[in-house]
Formats: C-alpha cells, sequence, structure tokens
C-alpha cells in the first residue's frame, strides 16, 4: 500500500511540474507575442504620424517647420516632433531638466530650455527678438551640440557672449538648431528648413566625428542613396547590425562608449569599403550646404568635433582587446583625415578642435555619456570665436550704410 501511495504521490507531482512547465512556455510565448504586436504598433504610429505631417506641410526647400499646435509626438523620443523633410526635431517649448557630470565627476542638476522654433535658448529671450538681431549665426549639430550642459554653458551661448564682447559684434545672436540623433545629411536639412525664417548671415554645421557618418547608411531616415540622391525614410529598411556589433566588442548596456564613437569605428573597421562611398555622402551633404549659404548670401563653417576614441585612443583601447583593435584601425580617424581634405578642396574653413582637446587632456572635457561637457563645449567656442569674427565682419562689410 506504502508504494502505490508513493506512485499516486509521484505521478501527481509530475503531472503538476508538467502543468507548471506548460504554463511558463505559455507565458514565454504570449510576451514574444506581445513583444512583437506593440513592436508593430510603434512602427504604425510612426508612418501614421510621418504621413499625417507630410500632408499637412509640403516637402520642400526652405519651408518652416509646423507650428507648435500642429506638431506630432516623434515615437522614438518625447523631446522631438515629427517632421516632414528632416524627420524629426526638438519640440517648441522644450524644457529638460536631467543629471549630468564631467566623465569621471559628480552628476549635477542641469536644465535644458528651447524657444518657440525649438532652438536651443531660454524662453525668457522671445525667438522674435533673436530673429531680429544682428548679425545672426546658425549653429546645427547632433546631440553633442543639442548639449548635455545647461543652456549658459552650451557653446552657443559661451560663443555668443565672446562674439557681443566686440563693439562691431555686440548685437550678434547664435541660434542653435541643434538636434540628437541627426546625421551629417539631416544638419543640412534642417538648415534647409530654417534659411528663409533665420536668414542667418553664417552657417555652422558642427559635426560629430564619432556618429555623423555611420549615420548616413541609416536608411529608415532621410538619407543619401550611395549615388548621393537624396531619398526618404525606406518604410521597410534591413534589420539591424549594431546588436552584432555590441557583442562582437565585447561590451555591455553600460558601455555608454559605444553609442558615441565605438560603434561607427568598429562598423568602418568591419567594413573598409564602405568608407569611400560614405565620404562621397559627406560631399554630397557639403556641397549642398555650401550651395545653401551662397542662395542665401550667407558664409559656411564647418567645425569638427573629436569623439573620445579619437581624442584618447590609448585610454579608449584599454576598454578591451577588440576595442583596442578598432581604435587601432584607425576608422574614424581617417574620416576625420577625409572629411578635412574635401572641405580644404571646397575652400570651407574648418574648425578642428581634436588638437586643442588632446592639449588639455583632461577626460572632464567629455561627460559621463561621452558627450562633450562643459569644459569641450568652452574650447569648442574659443575656437570657433576668430574664424566666426572674421565672417561676421565680412558679411557686415557687404550690408548697406
Amino acid at each position: 500500500m506504502v508504494a502505490v501511495r508513493w506512485l499516486r504521490c509521484r505521478a501527481a507531482m509530475t503531472s503538476h511540474l508538467a502543468s507548471r512547465r506548460h504554463l511558463f512556455w505559455t507565458l514565454i510565448v504570449a510576451w514574444d507575442v506581445a513583444c512583437v504586436a506593440i513592436t508593430a504598433w510603434c512602427g504604425a504610429r510612426t508612418a501614421e504620424a510621418w504621413r499625417a505631417e507630410a500632408s499637412r506641410d509640403a516637402t520642400q526647400r526652405g519651408v518652416p517647420s509646423a507650428q507648435a499646435g500642429d506638431e506630432i509626438p516623434w515615437p522614438q523620443d518625447a523631446q522631438y516632433v515629427v517632421d516632414p523633410v528632416v524627420g524629426h526635431r526638438p519640440k517648441s517649448g522644450l524644457d529638460r531638466r536631467f543629471l549630468m557630470g564631467p566623465l569621471g565627476g559628480e552628476a549635477q542638476k542641469l536644465r535644458r530650455r528651447h524657444d518657440g522654433l525649438g532652438l536651443i535658448r531660454d524662453v525668457e529671450d522671445p525667438t522674435g527678438a533673436a530673429l531680429a538681431a544682428s548679425p545672426r549665426v546658425l549653429l546645427i549639430g547632433d546631440s553633442h551640440l543639442m548639449g548635455v550642459v545647461a543652456n549658459a554653458d552650451n557653446a552657443a551661448a559661451v560663443l555668443e557672449r565672446r562674439l557681443r564682447a566686440q563693439p562691431t559684434l555686440a548685437n550678434a545672436v547664435m541660434l542653435n538648431a541643434s538636434a540628437g540623433y541627426y546625421s551629417l545629411w539631416q544638419l543640412v536639412l534642417r538648415a534647409r528648413t530654417l534659411a528663409n525664417p533665420i536668414a542667418a548671415d553664417v552657417l555652422v554645421l558642427g559635426v560629430f566625428l564619432g556618429n555623423d557618418f555611420i549615420e548616413l547608411e541609416d536608411v529608415a531616415r532621410p538619407h543619401l542613396n550611395d549615388a548621393s540622391q537624396e531619398q526618404p525614410p525606406d518604410p521597410k529598411p534591413p534589420a539591424e547590425t549594431t546588436s552584432a556589433r555590441r557583442t562582437w566588442l565585447g561590451r555591455d548596456d553600460r558601455d555608454l562608449l559605444f553609442w558615441q564613437g565605438l560603434n561607427q569605428a568598429c562598423y568602418f573597421h568591419q567594413r573598409p569599403e564602405r568608407i569611400a562611398p560614405v565620404v562621397a555622402k559627406a560631399r554630397h551633404c557639403i556641397e549642398q550646404a555650401q550651395a545653401l549659404t551662397r542662395e542665401h548670401n550667407a558664409q559656411l563653417l564647418v567645425a569638427l568635433i573629436p569623439s573620445y576614441d579619437v581624442a584618447f585612443p590609448t585610454r579608449a583601447a584599454a576598454l578591451g582587446e577588440r576595442v583596442a583593435e578598432v581604435v587601432t584601425s584607425g576608422a574614424n580617424g581617417r574620416l576625420r583625415a577625409e572629411l578635412r581634405a574635401l572641405l580644404a578642396q571646397l575652400g570651407i574653413p574648418c574648425i578642428d578642435v581634436l588638437e586643442s582637446f588632446q592639449a588639455d587632456g583632461r577626460d572632464a572635457l567629455y561627460a559621463t555619456d561621452y558627450h562633450i561637457f562643459v569644459e569641450g563645449h568652452r574650447l569648442l567656442a574659443e575656437a570657433l570665436t576668430e574664424p566666426l569674427s572674421e565672417s561676421l565682419a565680412a558679411a557686415l562689410s557687404k550690408l548697406p550704410r
């Protein structure tokens, strides 16, 4: 009898365990289905928002962005709204509070504010007053110039103070239209949309050497094909390859340098045949920016912002064997050299702060997420002061007296 009871108990336990296993796998499958459904819904919402915005505001050069009341949220980041030309832009009146500190230092409570055009300016300084000032400089970069710093420490604000200290430029104004996630091509598209409402005397493109080139390969955004033809976002882009590079490098989610330099370096290290087509795309970007400034009787300057692995390669290489392999291969450095060469060929002033960063030598030039931080912005502003002063003086000399 004892044996029979034991067998019955054993059978009941086995059945119970089987039920639990069945329930576990049922929940796993249900979770996967839910994730797929959510992803599909987000993609549909993005496409729907894009179509709605495009139908409301035709994609034309020089057409200003929609007003705040017409803004459609960009599903990938709450700081932005859909833009029919550029893909996305900062929302009007954005007020962002966040924690950030220098690399190796303590985090600080910071605040970044935007005006009605999404420009990085304190709301107490109305856009209308800024647009009425003269001379005007339009600065456009990616998240490095959008800034992980307070407004007053942004390179644009520092530069504006330095320019206004000169008697002939006491009314100069810096209008910062930078935004996160922008490729080099999107910098040009953003300049097109703001060319008429801002009518800047000088356009400054801030090129981040750590990811602005790999983003030229992203067909899910407004992009250029290999023939440098302007293309809308591809509704069915190929599968992402970023995760595989991160795994190959052996970096986890805590490694934010991956997004600010190593991902691009790894991409071109593994696919060196893509450097030439991307450099050709970069040439088209610069030529279109140059054509835009000529059309509007403005001048063009290009500032180069080094990624941490370009500024301090030895320190970056210490992060791991494969990171060292990628950094040593020098893909990001080669892209910098190619861009400098084509700017020289086109006769466009190039402000490259790499040597200034290396001479300073401090990790604190970068934030804990490897964007440039307060001191990095200051060095960039210092490097831009003289060439920008010269460009503005030339612009002022052409004005009727």
